[in-house]
């Protein structure tokens, strides 16, 4: 039938096989001498793909069908019958060819191969299709992990690891009552005169400039910051995990934010800024507050005291309470304090207050995590009471602060000689002189 649909031209016992079919296996001329010496091989022929119908040749845009089969011999060999089958095993085979599967003999065996390839090829390709599938998940997996790393991170920037993993699962957090921490504010003087005077671009970028030194000081001394509101930037040291020495820390961290002041410019002035820096130690209640953004707040009066202590501190000066000066001596008797004595602090009254001036178990340099150049100070001190940089002609300069330093030692050294030395293991504490600045 299929050859009939093909070659109508076709005409018993005039048509020659040549006409339609080109031998290709054996390579021997397709004469009745050569199939009778190669009548035991497997023949298999091509079908032609023009097709000669009056002299006019007719293209066929289908790929030409091939034979295969044997040449079985009949009538005592006078003729030769050829059993053969088209040579293909696929669906998309028969397709190219323009072939049906009804073009198949019911008895050959080629449409079980046909559709035996047909389910294997099926089944392989959808083995192929479920492995790209796995690879997909598997990227999408990792990817969504990386993802959900990130979010964890951010979470725990803006909360405690604690809190964030709580909040994560669903869970309510209570507030926690600790019983001693470490409060630490701080605020840029004249703030709202830089404000008023540049574009609130140069502001974002000196506070951006100004907290991002702040808060790898917070990860080397390992304390906690609460917030920023404006100028204002608040750290606590005790919360949320307890600690024996929160105030030696908070209280390093404090010399390093004065140490790191100095290195931002006022967009207004050009010189460094100046911040004032106040710290109380006491009881505080801690816990998480609203849904929407929520925020690790604390709550107390030692809250209330340590932003008194930053807004009655004076300018590149640690103002620090009675407390907390009691509770970073204790675990670091190489602080040195200065009396500033009774301060009238609003709702609170008379308190006596100190200024922290350095930490002589530690430089400068190892509280801020810098390199020293060659003609800074050993330990750092000096610049970090330099106020010659902030543009004052009256301020004390390294020279002059370096002169004080030397003669503090020999007055102390002299002390020590007269018997008048102070305790061992106790903080340094000497009279504090009271400069010309106003305290705002």
């Amino acid at each position: 039938m299929y050859i009939k649909r093909t070659y109508p031209f076709c005409t018993p016992q005039e048509t020659r096989l040549s006409d339609i079919l080109q031998l290709v296996h054996p390579e021997v001329p397709l004469t009745f001498e050569s199939i009778m010496a190669f009548k035991n091989s497997l023949f298999v022929f091509k079908m032609r793909e023009v097709g000669v119908a009056g002299g006019v040749e007719q293209s066929s845009t289908a790929a030409a069908v091939m034979l295969k089969g044997c040449m079985m011999l009949v009538n005592d060999g006078k003729y030769i019958l050829y059993l053969c089958s088209p040579n293909v095993t696929t669906v998309r085979e028969l397709i190219d060819c323009n072939l049906h599967i009804s073009d198949m003999p019911l008895h050959d065996g080629t449409r079980d191969l046909i559709m035996l390839n047909q389910s294997r090829m099926s089944q392989v390709e959808l083995n192929k299709k479920l492995e790209e599938t796995t690879k997909n998940l598997k990227r999408m997996a990792f990817e969504l992990e990386a993802e959900k790393q990130k979010t964890d991170e951010l979470l725990c920037e803006l909360m405690p690891q604690s809190v964030a993993e709580a909040l994560r699962q669903g869970c309510t957090v209570e507030a926690c009552e600790f019983s001693e921490a470490t409060l630490l504010f701080t605020d840029i003087v004249t703030f709202t005169n830089i404000c008023a005077q540049c574009t609130p671009y140069d502001v974002v970028t000196m506070l951006n400039d100004l907290y991002l030194r702040f808060d790898r000081l917070v990860g080397l001394h390992d304390v906690y910051k609460v917030e920023t509101i404006g100028d204002a930037y608040m750290i606590v040291g005790g919360v949320p995990v307890p600690c024996d020495n929160h105030a030696e820390r908070v209280l390093n961290v404090a010399i390093g934010m004065i140490m790191e002041s100095k290195a931002v410019m006022s967009p207004i002035t050009k010189h460094p800024i100046r911040i004032r820096a106040g710290l109380h130690s006491g009881p505080v209640v801690a816990g998480v507050v609203g849904r929407k953004m929520p925020r690790y707040c604390l709550f107390g009066d030692t809250v209330n005291v340590a932003s008194r202590m930053e807004s009655y501190g004076i300018p590149c000066k640690i103002h620090v309470s009675s407390t907390t000066q009691r509770a970073g001596a204790a675990s670091n008797p190489a602080f040195v304090f200065v009396e500033r004595g009774w301060v009238n602090i609003k709702s609170k009254g008379d308190m006596y207050t100190y200024f922290l001036e350095r930490n002589d178990r530690r430089s400068v340099w190892e509280l801020t995590g810098r390199h020293r150049a060659p003609d800074q100070t050993i330990d750092g001190y000096a610049e970090m009471h330099d106020e010659a940089i902030y543009g004052d002609p009256h301020a004390h300069s390294v020279e002059d602060l370096k002169a004080q330093r030397t003669a503090k030692k020999n007055l102390f050294r002299k002390a020590n000689s007269d018997g008048n030395a102070l305790q061992h293991h106790s903080a340094e504490i000497v009279p504090y002189e009271p400069s010309k600045t106003k305290i705002n």
